[in-house]
């Protein structure tokens, strides 16, 4: 088999079937011990298999259709292929009932219609940071105690410890952002917002003082504006309350990957 003929098999639905669920088909398909499989489905965000042989692609496909499953293959070198514009961040944005506007870099903004919009992605993401700080650290208090004795007893000054010594203390930090993709026009062009770098001031009378409150606002807003787009199980979670701890993202890796998909879900749908 040839790179060229190598399949890519995904889940076809908008929505993702259960990790359960996932895990159940890993776990029959592959015969492998179900934490396991489990651990496959945790992070396949409805990827079932890339790079595979066609009757490998077929019995696969088969087996998640007994499971109710909707699934699709293409080519991988098509897969990989199909990808956005490079995201571009910004923290400023405006919205009604007919238009989203990006403002980048206070210089140039980019204006969509709600139908111009194709994927809205979203997800809490952790992430750390590491502050190092340089701390001078003497000898202890009974080193200068004894020092001081014995120079009051022989005159002869000492210094019982040394020298101060610098000591490097890290200190990493963990904190939870939500981040919000949107996709939109012919060209894929990509707009990339985080919940700790966004100004809020498009929400007018609803805004809060919290941060993140105001992030599900605004994604609650343009969730029921672009109604055409495709979105993922962050977008769903937020829409339908759901508990956000459920929905597995450990990295933006798996954030990433999730949306590979629905950027392959909506190239096929527009061709």
């Amino acid at each position: 088999m040839t790179d060229d003929n190598a399949l890519s098999l995904f889940i076809s639905s908008e929505t993702l079937p259960t990790r359960s669920l996932l895990a159940d088909l890993f776990h029959e398909f592959h015969r492998i011990p179900y934490e396991d499989a489990a651990q496959m489905a945790k992070h396949s965000w409805g990827f079932l298999g890339e790079n595979m042989a066609a009757d490998e692609t077929a019995r696969m496909a088969d087996v998640a259709s007994s499971q109710h499953m909707e699934t699709r293959s293409i080519p991988s070198v098509q897969e990989r292929s199909i990808q956005s514009e490079p995201p571009r961040h910004t923290a400023q944005v405006r919205f009604d009932d007919k238009q989203l506007t990006f403002i980048h870099d206070d210089t140039t903004s980019a204006e969509w219609s709600w139908e111009q919009v194709r994927i809205l992605s979203a997800a809490p993401l952790k992430e750390e940071s590491v502050s190092v700080q340089t701390i001078q650290q003497g000898p202890s208090a009974g080193a200068r105690a004894a020092g001081l004795a014995v120079t009051a007893l022989t005159g002869i000054p000492l210094n019982f410890g040394g020298r101060k010594k610098e000591i490097k203390k890290e200190t990493v930090r963990t904190e939870l952002i939500f981040v919000m993709d949107v996709l939109a026009g012919p060209d894929l062009r990509r707009w990339s917002l985080r919940s700790d770098d966004l100004d809020f001031s498009c929400l007018g009378s609803e805004k809060t003082y919290s941060s993140q409150t105001n992030f599900r606002i605004l994604l609650l807003r343009w969730a029921e504006r672009s109604s055409t787009a495709l979105k993922n199980s962050g977008v769903h979670a937020f829409r339908n309350n759901r508990p956000l701890y459920e929905l597995g993202y450990e990295t933006a890796a798996d954030y990433e990957k999730e949306l590979r998909r629905l950027l392959v879900l909506d190239s096929l749908n527009n061709v």
